[in-house]
């Protein structure tokens, strides 16, 4: 059965990095290779990854990569569609928290080792704590993101809040009280909760000295 590779967040065809979508065997194959490869993005990312995809091709003019890419809206819909149909592209871009939930719908993905990939070029423990699945390496990082913090300093002064503040956990549940009640509608920070997840983890690093 065909599985596919998963690219967490294609930087690996511009680092150069040669690796086979599916089983090992077909690592060992040498004739025409068709690999589709799926991502979303603009075109701060489009051009880019069309660029690495034919670097990587003039280098191995055996294969042939087809990309499949679109914006952010439904594509996580596409993906879960495709793994159900047994049509996903070969190599597809997910975010890193749907990992286990695809990982869940069947084995579907290829489990990569250094046959595959060299993958002396990545944190040993990154991979471990976010590419893996029930043991198994199943994706690879592309880059990472940060997580951004927008400050309305009119709206804390509005609630008697000093902008300049030097945060800590307490301050932040004490001043989010305040805010809340003074004003039942009005909360001190908000985020959807794919973007909380990750206070949650540096909060949790912070008292235990690692995400568990």
């Amino acid at each position: 059965m065909k599985k596919t590779l998963v690219l967490l967040l294609i930087a690996l065809l511009a680092m150069g990095t040669v690796f086979a979508a599916g089983s090992k065997e077909a690592a060992a194959q040498t004739g025409p290779v068709t690999l589709r490869l799926s991502w979303w993005g603009g075109d701060s990312r489009h051009t880019p990854t069309l660029k690495a995809m034919e670097a990587y091709t003039a280098q191995n003019p055996n294969v042939r990569l087809e990309g499949e890419y679109g914006g952010w809206d439904g594509y996580y819909q596409k993906i879960v569609t495709q793994i159900a149909g047994g049509t996903a592209a070969d190599i597809i871009q997910i975010d890193q928290p749907w990992l286990a939930g695809l990982a869940s719908k069947g084995d579907v993905f290829a489990t990569i080792d250094s046959s595959m990939v060299d993958l002396s070029q990545f944190d040993a423990d990154f991979l471990k704590n976010y590419c893996t699945y029930e043991g198994k390496l199943l994706g690879l990082p592309t880059g990472t993101n940060v997580n951004t913090l927008i400050v309305d300093p009119a709206m804390l002064s509005s609630f008697g809040i000093d902008p300049n503040t030097v945060w800590t956990w307490d301050n932040i549940i004490t001043e989010g009280r305040k805010i809340n009640a003074q004003d039942k509608t009005a909360y001190f920070s908000g985020a959807t909760p794919d973007i909380m997840r990750y206070w949650f983890e540096v909060y949790i690093a912070q008292l235990a000295g690692a995400v568990v």
